[in-house]
């Protein structure tokens, strides 16, 4: 079971590649704000991300790769304190085109970069971006051997075809490169770092989240899933703590909670078959549940999402 695959499934992440941006310097350009997420590849020179209430930019180098989860407003530059122009007014004089090539800047040494976003459904929006890390920064030194670069060399290649012939295969590689993006990342977490996806290295708390995915509708206890695991109860208890962030319990809730939502928008089941399917017996359990994790009772947010 794929958790990390689960989550960005739930969420109807979807990726697409938005420009090939060849930048020359001195430049700088300002990504407004926008409910995505966003990721930009350093494929030729270099660049600096600047970041609001972040002290120092985070310097990128050719191979690098940054993810922006949180949807936030970023800069891109060609050196630390330099200035920057809005990207959607600079688009407004100079459209891309449907070559999506970005040229900008003031001659001086060159800068290529594919930048690209992870649009995300509004139903579990939310909830996959308050599990995912505020900036995911991956240094080409931690990518040479993986998939990672692998995926980023068939992902350059499709950019070079004519009039991107290859835009179908474009998409899926952006969305297989994130799953490797977020693996990579979680493998050169620290020791003691924290998060369901530092999880995933940890084989007994891996199994017991992949018991979880797998079998969300399952009557789980702390004790059937440290069984599960091969562990004993206090381990799986404490390593959740520390590591998830969680107790097991508490993320077989907010899982079941993201699946009820999906299943709430896209099909027209009873309330009551949508509680069974996700582990209720009781429908006025679930609907008290639902309106715990998401703040709105599930027939309202039902109402809500057909509207929106």
């Amino acid at each position: 079971m794929d958790v990390i695959g689960e989550w960005l499934s739930a969420a109807r992440v979807n990726g697409t590649v938005f420009s090939r941006s060849e930048l020359s310097e001195p430049w700088g350009l300002e990504y407004p704000a926008a409910p995505r997420i966003a990721f930009h590849v350093i494929s030729r020179g270099r660049a600096y991300l600047r970041l609001p209430r972040r002290a120092r930019p985070i310097a990128l180098g050719q191979g690098d790769i940054v993810l922006l989860g949180s949807g936030q407003g970023h800069e891109l530059l060609s050196s630390p304190d330099g200035e920057s122009e809005n990207l959607l007014t600079y688009l407004g004089r100079h459209p891309l085109g449907r070559n999506r090539t970005l040229r900008y800047g003031g001659g001086g040494s060159p800068t290529v970069m594919i930048c690209g976003a992870y649009s995300l459904d509004a139903a579990n929006a939310a909830t996959l971006l308050s599990v995912l890390p505020t900036v995911v920064h991956l240094p080409a030194e931690l990518t040479a051997t993986s998939p990672v670069q692998a995926t980023l060399a068939l992902l350059l290649h499709e950019m070079t075809l004519a009039e991107h012939a290859g835009d179908a295969v474009l998409s899926r590689l952006v969305d297989v490169l994130l799953i490797y993006v977020l693996r990579a990342w979680a493998e050169s977490r620290p020791v003691g770092a924290q998060g369901w996806l530092v999880a995933l290295r940890d084989p007994e708390l891996s199994a017991t989240l992949a018991r979880i995915h797998e079998k969300p509708a399952h009557a789980w206890t702390v004790d059937s899933l440290a069984a599960e695991a091969g562990a004993s109860r206090s381990a799986v208890a404490r390593k959740f703590a520390t590591t998830v962030g969680e107790a097991p319990l508490a993320y077989v809730t907010r899982w079941r909670m993201t699946l009820a939502a999906r299943l709430l928008v896209d099909t027209t089941l009873p309330i009551a078959t949508v509680a069974a399917r996700v582990g209720y017996t009781s429908e006025f359990a679930f609907n008290r549940a639902f309106s715990r994790v998401r703040g709105v009772a599930p027939g309202r947010w039902r109402a809500q999402s057909a509207t929106a």
